[in-house]
């Protein structure tokens, strides 16, 4: 149960598959988890880079973080599952940077806005550099990089990094 936001028709997709997004509840009740984007945030992962942001592979890239990741955005969108009429779906992941801004450009800007998102930022699973990893600002949809480790601070004004898992079917 979450909310489709890419099918395979929408221009980029070049999966063939469908993607959803994960229900606006689906970590608790307040709801998107916030976290780092991987607790082991000196090492470049190989999951993207400036330019290897490709369109489709958040389900990758998030196998690539777990296998170095023991805490961090994609170890959240990984353990999350939803049973749907007796059915376990188990297979959520941390969408790419593209992936996340197709979900902003479609749920974001939706008036009213669908999926109840923050105005924030919310992590991808592309990295931009060895201590960056890039996000978009469910605000207003700039993409930016933001330093992996960082965690909200009200004090010198950063903001809170998100999570929202996704999925892709076919």
């Amino acid at each position: 149960g979450g909310i489709v936001f890419m099918t395979p028709s929408t221009p980029g997709n070049t999966s063939g598959l469908f993607y959803e997004a994960a229900p606006s509840t689906w970590y608790s009740p307040s709801g998107d988890p916030t976290s780092v984007w991987c607790n082991n945030a000196t090492d470049l992962l190989g999951v993207g880079s400036r330019s290897g942001t490709g369109a489709m592979d958040g389900a990758a890239k998030t196998t690539v973080m777990l296998g170095v990741c023991t805490r961090g955005a994609a170890n959240f969108a990984d353990e999350y599952s939803a049973t749907v009429n007796g059915v376990v779906y188990g297979d959520w992941f941390l969408p790419s940077k593209n992936e996340l801004n197709v979900m902003y450009s479609v749920l974001g800007t939706a008036s009213p806005g669908i999926g109840s998102y923050a105005r924030s930022f919310y992590w991808s699973s592309s990295e931009y550099d060895f201590n960056n990893a890039w996000t978009v600002n469910f605000k207003d949809g700039q993409q930016f990089d933001r330093e992996k480790w960082l965690l909200p601070d009200t004090i010198n004004g950063v903001k809170a990094l998100r999570v929202r898992a996704i999925r892709a079917f076919g």
